[in-house]
């Protein structure tokens, strides 16, 4: 019996350490689905380590133009923005299993519409540096400080309307004032004669001149400017590898493309003129298992922001 309960006991405790040891790298967030713009909003990801990570670990997003980011809570890690790069470098990550990390971001008042935060996260495992496709996320801004702004500026401009009014009023009553003085100051002196040739020189007022039109413009015309022939490439990365993978491994989901990357290689799936192509080729991909797909563009060979 006591042998029974013992190899029980080993069993459990088997499993338990398997099951520990299988543990993956997995980033989550809790970024809100809407904001508004000029309004800081903190941005919380939560890190589950593998057992076998190292101790040193990289976080990167690239912001859009006009935003503004600072730390709040990284656990020890060093906090840098630069040309729109927040980057949070851990030289000893926090022991715990798994822990949450936070920083604030601050859009410009003139943001709007729907914008995708990609992240990426480097680390070591067996001092070999690895790199986890973190799932991109979708905040939508709105412009509500930019309507207050144009609704201020057309009150403020009623008034001098109002005003202008009332000057124009003013001028009418001046102009009768001077008619009506001009006969009693005549009247007052003793050349009768020349108050009739005032009150003949008043009723016989030339008329204004007349005002030609100006010639009409020669019409040119231009030709219209040729237009500009884009070179962005979209496509959807499923993975980023260490060591260089074979096509075949991924026909299953299309048109592969291997590139070579900062030190990876980025496995892109099918090509596209367009984000809208892209984004509706992602959701496919996704039911077909490619969790943690993303849209990535490509301008003459190099990446760019979407």
């Amino acid at each position: 019996m006591i042998k029974l309960i013992k190899q029980s006991l080993l069993t459990v405790c088997c499993f338990t350490f398997s099951f520990a040891f299988s543990q993956e790298v997995a980033i989550t967030n809790s970024l809100p689905a809407s904001a508004s713009a000029g309004q800081p909003l903190e941005a919380k990801y939560n890190l589950t380590k593998s057992p076998t990570m190292g101790s040193f670990a990289k976080f990167q997003v690239d912001l859009p133009a006009g935003f503004a980011a600072e730390s709040v809570d990284i656990k020890g890690g060093n906090f840098t923005f630069e040309n729109n790069r927040v980057k949070i470098v851990w030289v000893s990550l926090p022991g715990d299993a798994a822990f949450d990390f936070i920083f604030k971001m601050t859009p410009s008042a003139t943001t709007s519409g729907s914008i995708t935060f990609a992240p990426q996260f480097f680390y070591l495992e067996n001092n070999v540096k690895k790199e986890y496709v973190v799932p991109p996320s979708s905040i939508t801004f709105g412009g509500d400080g930019a309507a207050v702004a144009t609704t201020d500026n057309t009150t403020n401009a009623t008034p001098p309307a109002t005003d202008n009014s009332t000057n124009s009023t003013s001028n009418t009553d001046n102009t009768n004032n001077t008619v009506t003085a001009t006969p009693i100051d005549n009247s007052g002196s003793l050349n009768t004669t020349t108050t009739t040739d005032n009150t003949n020189s008043t009723n016989n007022t030339p008329p204004p001149p007349v005002e030609k039109a100006p010639a009409p413009t020669p019409v040119v015309n231009t030709p219209p400017p040729a237009a500009a022939k884009s070179n962005v490439v979209f496509h959807v990365q499923v993975a980023a590898l260490i060591n260089k993978p074979s096509k075949s491994k991924f026909a299953e989901y299309g048109t592969v493309k291997v590139i070579e990357d900062a030190g990876m290689y980025k496995v892109l799936v099918g090509s596209f003129k367009t984000l809208e192509e892209a984004r509706a080729y992602k959701k496919t991909l996704i039911a077909k298992g490619a969790e943690g797909c993303f849209v990535v563009a490509y301008e003459n060979g190099v990446r760019i922001k979407i």
